[in-house]
């Protein structure tokens, strides 16, 4: 058996191997993959689902935020938010947030149980920007794409917060207008 400190390692990597490979937490129970593991690596001791998905993910995104809050704290943000379905047809918005030119994601919301309404999306922008707040970030403006509940949305944002700069995205502008430019021909 691994010391306790290379034990932690081991399901701290393994934790973030299932994250970049979406496999299911279930599967650290699985038993081929325990077979496996005792046959090329012994020592290693496979963390149950509940500790791999909890207490070690617990530790992982603690860690990866505090490093995210020396980058952003005191600078200048840009927040964002946008929204689709996913495979599983939920509806979902994300609201990241962009610092010296890196993005970082701040939240996704899964919005399906919601009506999708400008006042339900303020709600959403307004919690995330406080989030952003509290950790350091001057939030100096936050866009999104041109559709009704988003528009709706920007306008009551100016309103409450009228020192943010609320534009539509450029990028969705100009898809509409190359959309628009081909159908017509």
């Amino acid at each position: 058996m691994w010391d306790l400190p290379q034990q932690e390692e081991f399901a701290q990597d393994l934790c973030k191997l299932f994250v970049a490979c979406n496999i299911s937490w279930n599967s650290a129970s699985n038993a081929q993959l325990n077979l496996f593991f005792s046959k090329y690596v012994p020592e290693a001791k496979i963390p149950d689902r509940r500790v791999l998905s909890g207490r070690v993910l617990d530790f992982l995104a603690a860690e990866a935020e505090a490093g995210m809050k020396s980058k952003v704290a005191g600078r200048f943000g840009t927040g964002q938010c946008d929204g689709w379905k996913t495979n599983a047809k939920a509806a979902v918005v994300t609201t990241p947030v962009t610092v010296d030119a890196t993005l970082y994601i701040n939240a996704a919301h899964d919005i399906s149980p919601e009506r999708k309404t400008s006042d339900n999306l303020l709600q959403i922008v307004l919690e995330d920007i406080t989030y952003c707040e509290e950790r350091g970030i001057i939030m100096v403006g936050y866009c999104t794409d041109g559709g009704g509940d988003a528009r709706g949305m920007r306008v009551r944002l100016k309103r409450l917060k009228p020192k943010l700069t609320v534009p539509p995205c450029w990028g969705h502008q100009v898809r509409f207008k190359m959309c628009r430019n081909l159908c017509s021909d």
